[in-house]
């Protein structure tokens, strides 16, 4: 638990996110007895579902931070993948047979949860993952040592989309030096448009 404690004090401070939602999908007793010690630190409300819609309904937009419960064995229904814009801390045990619920996450070929830490747990040990959505790889975090690493720092070489009302294209000189400067700081290039793309595959 103290793990988890620190890196919610990094990922989610309690000072931004007034409110927690909490997902459970697993009833298995382990799982059970972490989501009890969880719920029981002092903290901000927590609103807790059991359905299979809160994932979209509850945690769909952006700043907004959640805690699942899996099992692994979870199927999504294959579907144009949707962003969700929340931040997420998601448990799920250590299956030695496999993990559907992770492949299907990994694939991208539901929803795309871009801003999570995956806390693989059995009753002696926990391992913190994260993947990082610019650079496509896993990282582990060192439970002892948790350091949170800033995924925008590098942006390595993506496009920004810049959507303004129809005809500002051209006179957007504020946006347009907006948009330079964090390419150059960030590693990345933009673009402006009129055209709002609801396909986002990563929001700030």
């Amino acid at each position: 638990m103290k793990a988890f404690v620190e890196l919610q004090s990094q990922w989610c401070p309690p000072w931004r996110y007034k409110k927690f939602y909490v997902l459970n999908y697993n009833s298995d007793q382990l799982s059970e007895d972490i989501l009890t010690g969880i719920l029981q630190l002092n903290g901000p409300p927590w609103i807790i579902s059991t359905e299979p819609s809160g994932l979209t309904y509850w945690t769909y937009e952006n700043n907004r931070c959640a805690v699942i419960m899996v099992s692994g064995y979870e199927r999504m229904r294959p579907a144009r993948p949707l962003y969700y814009g929340s931040r997420y801390f998601i448990f799920h045990p250590n299956l030695v047979e496999g993990n559907v619920f992770m492949d299907q996450i990994n694939s991208g070929m539901s929803c795309i949860l871009d801003k999570a830490y995956f806390i693989v747990y059995n009753r002696t040990t926990i391992e913190i993952r994260h993947k990082n959505f610019f650079t496509n790889r896993t990282i582990q975090l060192d439970p002892a040592n948790i350091q949170v690493t800033d995924d925008l720092k590098d942006l390595h070489g993506r496009k920004l989309h810049i959507a303004l009302p129809e005809g500002n294209e051209e006179v957007a000189t504020f946006e347009r030096y907006l948009a330079e400067t964090i390419c150059q700081q960030r590693n990345a290039s933009y673009e402006m448009s009129s055209l709002y793309d609801a396909s986002v595959d990563y929001g700030v």
